[in-house]
């Protein structure tokens, strides 16, 4: 890097700077709005099913599809497979046509039912001894599982929602309807469809967001770019490989 060159672009690169990090600052509070809202309907739902009745699900299908418990804790390998970007929700569903032949699909649009099915199946997994990826949603991360792979027996669990459809390998379809209570649930339909509209919003409005930020980041690297000195870059990057594969080859 040529820095004396790029010190006099120094007024731009920080004001280019400040304003990158104020709209990602904006896109993360739409997004906190989405989660939030999606959230409320996680609750509404909750009130109108049969926790008990799920758990049972998971147990025949684990019954059915896992081995036996073992004394031995498997492990887990946590990845995101979806992601808001400035192109829109994202979601890298190859990863599981590569890992998985056999996929049980959680249909579930307010988010309660499967994320009571996936966290039993999480932990029935692990119990069973069995290395498995646990897939978060990007929007709530710490409380919602998207996915689970089991690349060892080539099975998976997903859930399908209007932010991501899985179509591939489908064993099975689990419509979370059978759930819950009808007549509860539609108690609470105005306050659900409002919770999805609003959501939705505030996630176009992030990816907009992101998108300017986007177009502010490349004008940022571009005052970067032309001061880059390449050929020492170049140069450091073979070095580097040249390291790495006698390393390897030892």
């Amino acid at each position: 890097m040529d820095y004396d060159s790029l010190s006099y672009d120094k007024d731009m690169i920080i004001s280019l700077t400040t304003e990158n990090q104020n709209l990602h600052r904006r896109a993360t509070r739409y997004l906190n709005a989405a989660g939030s809202l999606i959230r409320d309907n996680h609750i509404l739902e909750l009130g109108a099913l049969d926790a008990q009745k799920i758990i049972r699900c998971v147990t025949r299908i684990a019954h059915r599809e896992l081995p036996k418990i073992s004394e031995n804790t498997g492990s887990e390998a946590i990845r995101f497979l979806s992601a808001v970007t400035p192109k829109g929700i994202l979601t890298f569903s190859d990863t599981i046509d590569y890992y998985a032949d056999k996929v049980y699909n959680i249909c579930n649009e307010n988010g309660a039912v499967s994320k009571i099915f996936m966290q039993a199946m999480r932990k029935i997994c692990l119990k069973c001894g069995l290395n498995i990826i646990t897939c978060p949603c990007p929007l709530a991360p710490s409380e919602k599982i998207d996915h689970i792979i089991i690349p060892s027996i080539k099975l998976a669990f997903t859930v399908s929602n209007k932010h991501h459809r899985h179509e591939n390998n489908i064993f099975r379809n689990i419509h979370t309807s059978r759930f819950c209570d009808a007549e509860l649930l539609s108690l609470c339909k105005e306050k659900i469809a409002f919770n999805h509209k609003a959501s939705e919003e505030m996630i176009s409005e992030a990816v907009k967001i992101m998108q300017q930020a986007k177009k502010v980041h490349d004008d940022l690297e571009s005052f970067y770019g032309k001061h880059i000195k390449f050929n020492e870059v170049n140069q450091i990057s073979s070095e580097v490989i040249t390291q790495m594969e006698k390393i390897m080859n030892k």
